[in-house]
């Protein structure tokens, strides 16, 4: 695999967090709720320890979809590394050498294989407690072409972080990506998604859907299944198949507080959140 370090990487860098990311007085006024409440706790929030994908406000996507994006383009791809004052490991290894604050350019197509082969065999081993060593990419980056029109985000974040250890490769499949610049399905509304999950099922029929949702500093990934009775009487749904979220209306559904103490419905009403539908009946949009 062919790989450049940028000579001038201090300037694509400072234009990158110019053109993609907000100022430290914007993101203060766009967070000052939650700034206050860790004030109140005396934990102090400042822009060193803030990852750069924290000060941006894109569309976040699935894993898989970030990778489909990335393999749409041709030719080679600058890709960047987090600042090196957040908390983790944001360094390229090349060739056995260490390098910091870097942007490096390659293929593109070499480089989504290079993502999705060290992310996933990460958390495979993982799971036997082997750590895969020697690793070219740290766990947050950013890819983007030369005229930066097109980002892709890939963090460290997954939404199934209480899979991390019985369920790894659930866990790494719901990685939290973001996107910019690449043409995408129309917006999903809240409505969209209730009347795909509220219209009528023809008899043993079921239907799952995989679904996630953003707003500021959050994002989640899940899916609702729902399914007829065996009598055909009426329906079932589940959120991410658990027992305890078994319910037999949609209002239920709608109303039941899975999501960190809210509603799918108060979700909706939460300022600049976003939906995606990511597959239906298994199969990939």
């Amino acid at each position: 695999m062919n790989i450049s370090i940028m000579e001038n990487g201090t300037e694509i860098r400072q234009a990158f967090i110019k053109k993609f990311t907000m100022t430290w007085e914007e993101f203060q006024i766009r967070h000052k709720e939650w700034i206050d409440s860790l004030t109140e706790k005396n934990f102090t929030v400042t822009r060193e320890e803030r990852y750069l994908w924290e000060l941006m406000d894109y569309c976040s996507i699935s894993f898989s979809k970030s990778l489909e994006l990335l393999r749409s383009l041709t030719g080679n791809i600058y890709v960047m590394s987090e600042s090196e004052s957040t908390p983790g490991h944001h360094e390229f290894e090349i060739d056995g050498a260490k390098h910091k604050n870097c942007v490096l350019k390659t293929n593109v197509k070499e480089l989504a294989d290079l993502i999705e082969y060290e992310w996933n065999e990460g958390w495979r081993l993982a799971e036997l407690d082997i750590y895969l060593t020697h690793t070219i990419l740290p766990s947050d980056i950013y890819v983007f072409d030369e005229s930066m029109e097109h980002l892709l985000v890939l963090t460290h974040e997954n939404d199934h972080w209480e899979l991390e250890v019985d369920q790894p490769m659930v866990a790494a499949a719901s990685r939290f990506c973001m996107m910019y610049g690449f043409e995408f399905s129309e917006d999903v509304t809240y409505d969209m998604i209730k009347s795909l999950l509220n219209a009528e099922l023809t008899p043993n029929s079921s239907l799952e859907i995989e679904i996630s949702y953003s707003s500021p500093l959050y994002f989640r990934q899940f899916i609702i299944s729902k399914w007829t009775n065996e009598d055909n009487t009426g329906y079932n749904y589940w959120f991410d198949f658990e027992s305890n979220t078994n319910y037999t209306t949609w209002e239920e559904v709608e109303n039941a507080r899975v999501f960190n103490n809210l509603s799918l419905k108060e979700v909706a009403k939460l300022p600049g959140v976003r939906f995606d539908i990511i597959s239906t009946d298994g199969n990939s949009l």
